[in-house]
This record gives C-alpha cells, structure tokens and sequence, in this order.
C-alpha cells in the first residue's frame, strides 16, 4: 500500500510541476506577442517618418519576424495582431497572459470571441470572462463567452456575426 500511495505521490508531484511549466511557458509567449507588437510599431513608425502610407506601414515586420524565428509569416502577422489587441482593448486578458494565469490557446479564444463588441460590453464582460477561462480550456471558455454575450446583448448577436464578413475575414 505504500509503494501505491508513494507512486501517487510522485505523480502528483509531476501534474503539479507541469502546471508551473505551462504557466512560465504563457508568460514567455506573452513576452514573445508582447515583442513582435512593440517590433511592428517601431518598424511602422520609422516606414511612416519616410514616407509609406498608413496602410502599408510596418507591413513588412511578419516577415522580418518569420526569417528571424523560422516561423510563417501568417503565424508572425496573427501574433502581432493578438498583441495589438491585447495592447488596446483587452486589458484583463493581457494581464492574466502576462501573469502566466491563462495561455495562448484561452487568449485566442477570448480575443476571438469578443472581436466585434462594443466597448462598453466589453469593459463589462472581459474581465468575467478572463476569470472564468482562467479555469476553463479554450472551447469552453468560448461557449460561455458567447452565451454571456448573447445573455447581455441579444440584439448585437447578428452585428457580430456580421463584422467578419463585412471586412473579408
């Protein structure tokens, strides 16, 4: 019985350690997102001080990002933009990515979800959602995040189905 419980022990043990590690890799992922925005601005900024326009400015960076990492320009450019989103309107999501609270896969599925709402709904319901995906896995984390949404503002459900055809996504 001992050998038994011993065993348990250790596995626990294991499960316990392997949570750490999850955690340390989303802060570093966070750091890694976190990196790529502050690379797009700068590149951004420096191609609009020499004259390109606002729309193709800093356009280059997921490439620059990809040759440096060897990683897809797309997988780069989809980093980037999580990391702008987490910059501007996801606060509470950054905070819990950065924390190693939540990781990539539930920071997609928050920022996914909560694409196109308004701010105010916003401001109300990500921060409940982020506490809730803190203990959720991501399929999950988007159910609830949609029933909540659908729960608060029922009428904007067609408005944001409609915000990702409108702009070719």
């Amino acid at each position: 019985m001992s050998e038994i419980a011993d065993d348990a022990f250790a596995a626990l043990g294991v499960v316990e350690r392997l949570r750490a590690v999850h955690s340390e890799i989303a802060v570093l992922q966070a750091e890694e997102a976190a990196l790529m925005t502050e690379l797009y601005r700068m590149r951004r900024e420096e191609q609009l001080d020499l004259g390109v326009g606002q729309l193709y400015a800093g356009e280059g960076t997921a490439t620059e990002i990809g040759v440096a990492l060897k990683m897809s320009q797309r997988s780069a450019d989809n980093l980037i933009g999580l990391g702008l989103g987490l910059e501007h309107r996801y606060p509470a999501t950054r905070e819990a990515f950065a924390a190693g609270r939540i990781d990539l896969a539930r920071v997609r599925a928050i920022s996914e979800t909560l694409t196109n709402v308004s701010e105010e709904l916003l401001a109300e319901l990500e921060p409940k959602i982020v506490a809730y995906a803190e203990g959720a896995v991501p399929q999950r984390v988007r159910r609830t995040a949609r029933r909540w949404l659908l729960e608060a503002d029922p009428e904007g459900q067609a408005v944001r189905r409609e915000g990702p055809r409108r702009s070719g996504m």
